[in-house]
């Protein structure tokens, strides 16, 4: 079905310098641009460290102003390259959350699918925009490539507005999607002097009344006034986290704690995870309080001791045993200790003193014990020393080499 008349709007994720590029000097590219295809293609303000491209019109106005600008990033990247290979570009366009299920598709076939069909490389961000409800698809390749796969995506974007109009899309509806934009993401989290203040009191008063260490069951270890690191165990870092990070936002809040979760450590050998605490020390003593109450409160997951710490453990408590005084194997009888003696003695007298002979044939019957007895008392019986200088009297009857 041909959905060219649809009404459809494009937004792409943009960074200053593609931006410019997409100007032009003396904005010759963006007006030759809306000349052309008859579209009014709006930027954001350059005030923001990203900037948003808007493309409202018609489906086919649309795909034509997506080329046109494939063209223009393409002239733009490869004007002053001395290669012979063309110089791929990339757009990034902005998706709702809703169907970026049906881009990917059950274990990515869809998105694998979209690959082959476009030839070009599509890569799905992983977490939503800043303070929104979108994610990114970065589509890299040549100006057909790029130009197929998004022309892929608006499809599937047709489509899901249909299902949703009928009543058979099952994501979140369009009405509740936060879109993004460029300004929310710089604006800084609401404080005020009383907030701080308020972390001070209330810091002092847990303090106080020792509210604080004792019940911290992991505590941060000081690097400098103003930096602290606390060591979090992984399994606890999704309660400490959040959903779309909003717990580590709120205590970020309360605390007034700059608070920097590093990635997992992979010389770790029980998967700790390090948070780095910057502040005033009121503000650290409270993010950690609060990081407490929330492994406390939220999450589930029981602590897991490593099998190597509990070998290792076993091991030392068996050395102690060993060295300690007083054990079983020391508090033997004065009998048994003459007994080992006299049995270690005769060991050696019958190994060294050359008085007994030992035949190997006489272990192999049942009686092995008996005849050991018996051969204790019998002397060592003397073989003749062969004569090196004596020729044999008969020669061997073949000789083997």
């Amino acid at each position: 079905m041909d959905y060219s008349d649809i009404d459809l709007t494009l937004r792409f994720l943009m960074k200053q310098k593609q931006a410019s590029q997409i100007i032009g000097r003396n904005a010759s590219n963006i007006k030759n641009l809306r000349e052309q295809t008859g579209v009014n293609v709006i930027l954001s303000n350059r005030e923001h460290k990203n900037r948003v491209l808007t493309i409202a019109a018609k489906k086919s106005l649309c795909m034509k102003s997506v080329t046109r600008l494939g063209e223009i990033l393409e002239a733009e990247n490869n004007e002053y390259g001395q290669s012979t290979k063309l110089v791929p570009i990339t757009l990034t366009l902005i998706v709702p959350k809703n169907i970026c299920g049906m881009i990917i598709g059950k274990g990515g076939e869809a998105l694998k699918d979209l690959r082959i069909k476009s030839g070009a490389q599509i890569n799905m961000s992983a977490d939503c925009l800043p303070k929104s409800d979108e994610r990114t698809c970065q589509i890299t390749g040549n100006n057909f490539s790029v130009t197929q796969a998004v022309d892929l995506l608006v499809g599937i974007m047709i489509k899901a507005a249909i299902d949703e109009s009928k009543g058979e899309f099952k994501g979140t509806p369009s009405s509740e999607i936060r879109a993004y934009d460029p300004k929310n993401e710089e604006e800084p989290d609401a404080r005020s002097e009383k907030d701080d203040n308020l972390v001070k009191m209330a810091t002092a008063f847990l303090t106080a009344n020792q509210m604080i260490n004792p019940t911290m069951e992991y505590s941060p270890i000081e690097i400098n006034e103003q930096l602290q690191e606390l060591r979090v165990p992984n399994q606890h870092m999704g309660a400490i986290i959040g959903k779309g990070g909003k717990r580590i936002g709120e205590i970020r809040m309360m605390s007034g704690c700059n608070i920097h979760v590093e990635r997992a450590d992979e010389d770790s050998k029980y998967g700790m995870r390090r948070l780095t605490l910057k502040g005033d020390r009121q503000k650290i003593t409270m993010a950690a309080f609060l990081i407490n109450q929330t492994i406390s409160s939220f999450s589930t997951a029981e602590p897991k001791v490593a099998s190597e710490e509990v070998t290792i453990k076993v091991e030392e408590s068996e050395q102690q045993q060993a060295s300690i005084p007083g054990t079983a194997a020391d508090m033997t009888s004065s009998n048994t200790e003459e007994e080992a003696a006299a049995a270690m003695a005769r060991f050696f007298d019958t190994q060294f003193s050359g008085a007994v002979s030992y035949d190997p044939t006489e272990y192999i019957n049942d009686g092995a014990s008996s005849n050991l007895n018996s051969n204790r008392g019998r002397k060592r019986k003397e073989q003749p020393v062969p004569d090196m200088y004596k020729v044999p009297d008969k020669k061997p009857a073949k000789l083997h080499y």
